[in-house]
């Protein structure tokens, strides 16, 4: 009985991990920094972890712990809405105007 429950774990584990989207993490990850200005360095609070691991412990091994890491996600995320954003305006029916509001950051 003991080896059916540990199957039946292991398949329940497998099929949660199996969810997981980690792309689609990582982009709501880098979405999420970026908008509420957090810190890159996020990643690495235990409180932070601890939110995320408790949601789903499985994905434990599937977090990023570097900043540096979320700086390249960020950065890939950019370029990536870059070129979807440039092809929409190219169809623009009339002039688009931006104004941005810019500020320093050591990040």
């Amino acid at each position: 009985m003991l080896r059916q429950r540990e199957k039946i774990s292991e398949a329940a584990e497998e099929k949660v991990r199996g969810s997981f989207d980690r792309e689609h993490f990582l982009e709501l990850q880098a979405l999420f920094i970026v908008r509420r200005r957090l810190p890159f360095h996020i990643v690495t609070w235990p409180e932070y972890r601890a939110l995320l691991i408790s949601v789903n412990p499985i994905i434990k091994d599937q977090l990023i712990s570097s900043d540096n890491t979320v700086r390249q996600h960020i950065r890939a995320s950019y370029t990536h809405h870059r070129e979807a954003l440039r092809e929409k305006l190219k169809h623009a029916k009339s002039m688009v105007h931006f104004s941005s509001d810019l500020w320093t950051s050591p990040k």
